[in-house]
């Protein structure tokens, strides 16, 4: 069963507020409603949801490449192909991370306001988004680093079973030739 994410922000409405808004760990307060704020919330927070979404799958991801680096003591063309699996979900996790949160683009809408990219840079810095993304995006390397790692010593284990094959295959031609 898949865990739901989700977060609350509490959004307040203040008309004398002297600046356009404000951002605060417990709540955004606007001076006016306007949909482009709304739009620009609902996408921030969704960039964080989807950003406590990726870390959960790392978390596990995390736990199954420790595994994987455990097993790798003896070589089995099972655990081979286990590898290669897993080495190619983490490449489609990186590619799901960059192109799906857009965290390194921000919206066009952005462009030709000002007010709306504060709100928004405001919203991002309050929910971390950059640091987290950071953070997620050091896991992933981590773990690949761990993988290719593992991978080459399998590699290793997987040639030196093909020598040990042919210098059998030699010997055997020898005394029977």
């Amino acid at each position: 069963m898949k865990q739901m994410v989700y977060q609350d922000y509490t959004i307040c409405f203040d008309p004398e507020l002297p600046t356009p808004f404000t951002v605060s760990n417990e709540a955004i307060t606007l001076r006016s409603t306007s949909d482009l704020n709304m739009v620009i919330i609902a996408y921030v927070i969704a960039q964080s949801v989807a950003l406590d979404v990726y870390e959960q799958k790392l978390a596990d991801y995390s736990e199954r490449s420790r595994t994987l680096i455990e097993d790798s003591d003896s070589y089995s063309l099972y655990k081979q192909t286990r590898l290669a699996r897993f080495s190619k979900q983490l490449v489609l996790i990186r590619h799901d991370l960059l192109i799906d949160l857009y965290l390194l683009d921000k919206p066009n809408i952005l462009w030709d306001n000002a007010d709306a990219e504060a709100l928004y840079n405001s919203l991002a810095t309050a929910l971390e988004l950059s640091d987290r993304f950071d953070v997620v995006s050091y896991k992933l390397g981590s773990i690949k680093d761990d993988i290719i790692m593992v991978m080459d010593i399998t590699n290793h284990k997987h040639s030196s079973f093909l020598e040990w094959i042919i210098i059998v295959l030699i010997a055997v031609e020898s005394l029977w030739g």
